[in-house]
Formats: C-alpha cells, structure tokens, sequence
C-alpha cells in the first residue's frame, strides 16, 4: 500500500468516525436536558473538558503556536461565527424539535456550501458531486419528524446553524486555514477565548 493511499483510508476512517460521534452526541444532550443541562453549559463543559486534551496533544507533537496576527483573527472570526454560533443554535433546536429533525435542517449546509461555491465563487459541480448531493439530502429528509414542521423557532434556530456551518466551511477554505496543524487550529480559540468557542 501506498503513502498516499494509507493517508487516504486514514482519512475516510476519520470521516465516518466523526460522522458516528456527531451522530450520537444529539441524543445524549436531549437526555442530559432532563437534569438541568443547558444549551449554554452544554457548549461551555464541552470545550472546558477538551482544552487538557489539547493541551497534551500539542506538548507531546511539540508543535509550534505561534500562527501569526492574521491567522489569529481569522480564527477568532470562525470560532465565533461559525463553531460558537453553529453549537448554540444545534443545542438550542434540540429543546424545540426533534434530534433527527434537527440534524436534518442542519445537514442543508451542504447544499448551501455548494449553491454559494457555483454562485459566488463559480466553481462547477459536476454530475458526480451534483449526483452525490441529491442523494445525501434525499437520504437525510427520512430522519424529518412530519411534526416538527409547525414549530417554526425551532426550525429557524436549527437552519440558523446550518448557516454558520456554512460559513465556517468555506471561511476554513478561503483563508487556508485548512493548512493550519489541527491541533493547534483547535487549541488556539479554546485558550484565548474561553466559553466563546465551541470545538469540532
């Protein structure tokens, strides 16, 4: 096997992990509402529990944090715009409308990411993308529970966060910070800005 495509199989095996993870928190912070838990306090513990684990990712690959003014503003403006604004508004939802329903107005990001890299940027889709697009949003319209449609503040919060999940996607691309180690892209806001930011 390849570099390459050992690089390319680790990557795919991140995708469906993180798909898993992101499909299962949902359903543990309706249940954690029960006992008091908040969206607010949700997002707070969240990032608080992630900062020593971050911390010894970076001490121990000896990485280097120092990223420079501008890319310390643009994460800055991502990490309030795009991940603080994107978890508020998904723990927000929970409490109006179901998890699936939730997760399905949310996963309208990859449509909008799309829609805004052919109209602003005219980038070209192609049949294959156009193809595998349809069927995602085909496939996750099965998880719409028909009576969260009337609950409509739980509607506009949950597309809210598909919206600033579209901001942070493309604002990632457009100011590379894509290049950016991970760990540091995600140690960097949790150190300097506290509660405000939210992580993946």
């Amino acid at each position: 096997m390849t570099y390459g495509g050992d690089m390319k199989n680790k990557g795919v095996l991140f995708v469906v992990s993180s798909a898993i993870i992101f499909g299962i928190a949902p359903v543990f912070a309706s249940m954690s509402y029960n006992y008091g838990n908040t969206p607010l306090s949700m997002v707070f513990f969240r990032n608080l529990l992630s900062i020593p684990i971050f911390v010894f990712l970076v001490k121990r690959n000896n990485l280097n944090i120092k990223i420079g003014k501008k890319n310390f503003i643009n994460i800055i403006i991502i990490s309030l715009f795009g991940s603080f604004v994107t978890s508020i508004c998904l723990y927000k939802a929970y409490t109006y409308i179901g998890v699936g329903t939730t997760t399905t107005i949310h996963f309208m990001y990859l449509l909008i990411v799309c829609l805004i890299n052919r109209i602003v940027y005219g980038e070209k889709m192609g049949i294959f993308r156009s193809l595998c697009l349809g069927i995602c949003i085909f496939g996750v319209s099965f998880f719409i529970d028909i009576s969260d449609i009337a609950n409509i503040k739980g509607i506009v919060i949950a597309f809210i966060s598909s919206i600033s999940y579209s901001f942070y996607i493309l604002y990632l691309e457009k100011k590379k910070l894509i290049f950016l180690h991970p760990y540091v892209f995600l140690f960097i806001p949790m150190r300097d800005c506290g509660f405000l930011y939210i992580g993946i």
